[in-house]
C-alpha cells in the first residue's frame, strides 16, 4: 500500500482525493500557491507545502515544484487529479527518475492517445471502429478536400493535439474547405501550440457516449458502464446521465468489449475513459480516449457503487 501521497491538485478534486486517501489509510501532502494558503485541501490534507506565486504557470504547472515538494516531505507518490499535469508525460517521467509512484498511466498512453491522429491509428490496429476520415495528420487544405470528397460531406476538420471543441470546423462543402482549415489550425495553434489538423466524416445527429474504464496496467480491468453526455454547449458538456436513455443494450456490450480490447492495447493502468459517438442506428465510432479522472466520474460511481479514486490508488 501507498504511505504518503503528494496530492498536485487544488479544489475540489484536491479534496477529493485527501478522502480517499484518508479512507485507505494513506496520508496526504497538499500543495499550493500564495494564493490558495487557506483553501479547504490545504486544511484538510496532513501536511502542505507551498510551491510559487499564484499563477499557475508558476506554481502547479512546476514540474520541477511539485516533485521537490514530493521528495522533501517523503512521499512515495503523486495524485495528479484532472487538469494541470493530469496528461503531462513530462511529470510521468519526472515520477520515475526519482522513484516516486505516478498514480495514473504510463507516460506511452498518455502520448499515444494525446495525439488524436496517432490515437486513432492505434485505435484502429484494435480493432476499435472509427470515423472515416483522414488517416493521420493532414498537410494541408489541399488534402483535407480531397479526403472530404472521398469521406462525403459534411465533415469534421480537427486539431490533432486538441479538445474542448478548439480547433473544430463543420465544413458542408467544397467552398468551405481552405477557409475552415486555416481557421481550426491558427485557433489549435494558439490553443495547443500545435496547428496540426486531421478530418472526419461529421455523424449527423450522434450521440455522444463515453465508457469509463479501470484498468490494472497488465492488459485487463473493468468496465464500469457508460455515461450520455449529448447535451452541450459549443462541444462542452452540460449534463452527463447514467445509465444512457439512448444506447440499446446489445451496442453497450459491444462498446464494453471494446473497452477491453483498449485496455489490453494500451497496457492501460489506472481511470481513464473512452468516448464515442453513435449514430442513430446504434453504429459506434471511437472519438478519443481521456487518460486521467474526468470531472464527471461521480456519475459512474453513483451508478457503479464503485469508488473510482480509491481504485487509483490500490491499482497504483
Amino acid at each position: 500500500m501507498l504511505r504518503r501521497c503528494l496530492v498536485a491538485n487544488r479544489g475540489e478534486i484536491a479534496v477529493r482525493i485527501i478522502r480517499a486517501c484518508r479512507e485507505l489509510g494513506i496520508e496526504s501532502v497538499a500543495v499550493y500557491s500564495t494564493a490558495d494558503k487557506d483553501a479547504m485541501h490545504v486544511r484538510l490534507a496532513d501536511r502542505a507545502v507551498q510551491i510559487g506565486p499564484p499563477a499557475a504557470a508558476d506554481s502547479y504547472l512546476r514540474v520541477d515544484q511539485l516533485v521537490s515538494a514530493a521528495l522533501t516531505t517523503d512521499c512515495d507518490s503523486i495524485h495528479p487529479g484532472y487538469g494541470f499535469l493530469a496528461e503531462s508525460t513530462e511529470l510521468v517521467k519526472a515520477c520515475a527518475e526519482h522513484d516516486l509512484v505516478w498514480i495514473g498511466p504510463s507516460a506511452e498512453a498518455i502520448e499515444t492517445m494525446g495525439d488524436k491522429a496517432v490515437a486513432k491509428d492505434t485505435m484502429r490496429n484494435a480493432g476499435l471502429p472509427l470515423v472515416p476520415g483522414s488517416a493521420g495528420r493532414l498537410s494541408g487544405p489541399e488534402e483535407a478536400a480531397t479526403v472530404a470528397e472521398e469521406v462525403g460531406y459534411p465533415v469534421l476538420l480537427k486539431a490533432a493535439a486538441g479538445g474542448g471543441g478548439k480547433g473544430m470546423r463543420l465544413v458542408h462543402g467544397p467552398d468551405e474547405v481552405r477557409d475552415g482549415f486555416l481557421a481550426a489550425s491558427t485557433e489549435a495553434e494558439a490553443a495547443f501550440g500545435d496547428a496540426g489538423m486531421y478530418l472526419e466524416k461529421a455523424v449527423i445527429n450522434a450521440h455522444h457516449i463515453e465508457i469509463q474504464v479501470m484498468g490494472d496496467g497488465e492488459g485487463g480491468g473493468l468496465i464500469l458502464g457508460e455515461r450520455e453526455c449529448s447535451i452541450q454547449r459549443r462541444h462542452q458538456k452540460l449534463i452527463e446521465e447514467s445509465p444512457s436513455p439512448f444506447l440499446a443494450a446489445a451496442t453497450l456490450e459491444t462498446m464494453k468489449d471494446a473497452g477491453v480490447a483498449v485496455l489490453k492495447a494500451l497496457k492501460y493502468s489506472g481511470a481513464g475513459t473512452i468516448e464515442f459517438l453513435v449514430g442513430e442506428d446504434q453504429s459506434f465510432y471511437f472519438m478519443e480516449m481521456n487518460t486521467r479522472l474526468q470531472v464527471e466520474h461521480p456519475v459512474t460511481e453513483q451508478v457503479a457503487g464503485y469508488d473510482l479514486v480509491q481504485a487509483q490508488l490500490l491499482v497504483a
